[in-house]
C-alpha cells in the first residue's frame, strides 16, 4: 500500500512569518516540493481614533473607505484568478472575500480582519506552481499590514519625509520589504495589489477632522490636519531607468526556469544591487553564469525601476558582445 505524502503547513500569524514564508516557498520553488498555507490572524489591520465622535461611536464617514477597499480587494482577486481586475464576481465569491471589522471597547479601536481575503487568494493555485503562486499572495499580504505596509505607503509618498519622519523604514525593514517587492517582481498581482493598498492608507486618514486623531498599528499618532496633508500626496511612480554597464556577479540563483536571481557590483563605481533576467537567451544566461564560475566582469543591459535614487527593482535584458573578451578578476 502506498503511503499517502503529507504536505506540510505554513501557519501565518505576523508579519514575520509572512517574511520567513516567502523564503521557504521560492526554495521550495527550486526544490520542487509544495506546501499548504494557512492564515491565522493575519493580516489584521489596527486603528485607534480619537476624537469627539469617538466616544462610544462610529461615526458614518469611517464607512465609504471600507467600502471603497472591499471593491479594491474584489479587484485584485479578479485579477489574480482571472485575468481582469474588472471582471465580475459572483455572490459566493464576495461572500469568501468579505472584510470584517471589529470593533473594540469605547468604539475608537477598529481591526480590520482580511485573513479570509487572504486565505481565499492563496487557496487560487491553479495559474502556476503551488509555492509560486502563494509566495505572491503572502507578498501582497503585507502591503496591507499596520506596520511594513503602512511605512511602506507612506514612503512612497512625495516628501513624505518632511511630513511624517519618524515613519522612515529602517534597515531591517528595508530589507524586508526587498524580500517581499522581489517576490512580487513581474507578477500582475502586483499592480492591483498597491492600488488596494492605496484606497486603504488614504481612506483611513481622509475621513480624520481637524481635531481627530489617529494611529495605525503601533505607529505614532497623527493629527487630523496632518492626516490630510498626507493623504492629499500623490503616489511617487519609479522611473524606469537603463544601468548598461561592467558588472561583476557574486550570488547566481537559478531555481526558477529559464530565469536567474544575481547580486551585482558595478565595477566603475561600486554600486551594488540586486536584479533578475528578462527572457534571455540561453546564451546569454550561460555568460552570466561564466562570469560567476570565473569570476569576470561581464557587460550587462539592465532596465532599473528607480524611486527617490533608488533602485526599487532591476531586470537584465541581454549581455553586451564586449563580454565575449571578459577578464578574469585576481
Amino acid at each position: 500500500m502506498v503511503e499517502e505524502r503529507q504536505i506540510p503547513e505554513l501557519v501565518i500569524t505576523s508579519e514575520a512569518d509572512a517574511i520567513e514564508a516567502i523564503q521557504v516557498l521560492q526554495a521550495a520553488v527550486a526544490e520542487e516540493a509544495d506546501y499548504m498555507v494557512r492564515f491565522d490572524g493575519f493580516p489584521r489591520v489596527e486603528l485607534r481614533y480619537e476624537g469627539e465622535d469617538f466616544k462610544s461611536s462610529i461615526p458614518y464617514r469611517l464607512f465609504p473607505p471600507l467600502v471603497e477597499f472591499q471593491k479594491a480587494l474584489y479587484h485584485l482577486y479578479a485579477q489574480t484568478r482571472y485575468g481582469d481586475p474588472k471582471k465580475p464576481l459572483t455572490k459566493d465569491e464576495k461572500e469568501a472575500l468579505e472584510i470584517v471589522v471589529l470593533v473594540g471597547d469605547g468604539s475608537s479601536d477598529l481591526l480590520i480582519d482580511l485573513e479570509r481575503v487572504l486565505q481565499a487568494l492563496s487557496n487560487l493555485r491553479e495559474k502556476m506552481t503551488g509555492p509560486q503562486f502563494v509566495t505572491i499572495t503572502i507578498a501582497a499580504s503585507v502591503l496591507f499590514t499596520a506596520h511594513l505596509g503602512w511605512k511602506n505607503w507612506l514612503n512612497h509618498l512625495t516628501d513624505v519625509e518632511q511630513i511624517h519622519s519618524q515613519e522612515a523604514l529602517s534597515e531591517q525593514e528595508t530589507e524586508r520589504l526587498k524580500i517581499v517587492t522581489g517576490a512580487l517582481s513581474g507578477s500582475s498581482v502586483r499592480n492591483e495589489a498597491d492600488k488596494a493598498a492605496d484606497v486603504l492608507w488614504r481612506g483611513v486618514l481622509n475621513q480624520v477632522r481637524e481635531n481627530d486623531k489617529v494611529s495605525v498599528g503601533e505607529a505614532p499618532s497623527i493629527d487630523g490636519e496632518t492626516a490630510h496633508e498626507i493623504a492629499k500626496k500623490p503616489r511617487m511612480v519609479a522611473v524606469v531607468e537603463r544601468y548598461d554597464a561592467v558588472y561583476r556577479v557574486f550570488t547566481l540563483d537559478s531555481s526558477a526556469d529559464h530565469e536567474y536571481k544575481v547580486r551585482l557590483h558595478r565595477v566603475s563605481d561600486g554600486l551594488t544591487f540586486s536584479a533578475t533576467t528578462e527572457s534571455l537567451s540561453m546564451a546569454d544566461q550561460k555568460a552570466i553564469a561564466a562570469a560567476v564560475r570565473d569570476r569576470s566582469h561581464v557587460d550587462l543591459k539592465i532596465n532599473a525601476k528607480v524611486l527617490r535614487g533608488k533602485i526599487a527593482a532591476a531586470w537584465i535584458t541581454g549581455v553586451n558582445e564586449a563580454s565575449e573578451q571578459a577578464v578574469q578578476v585576481e
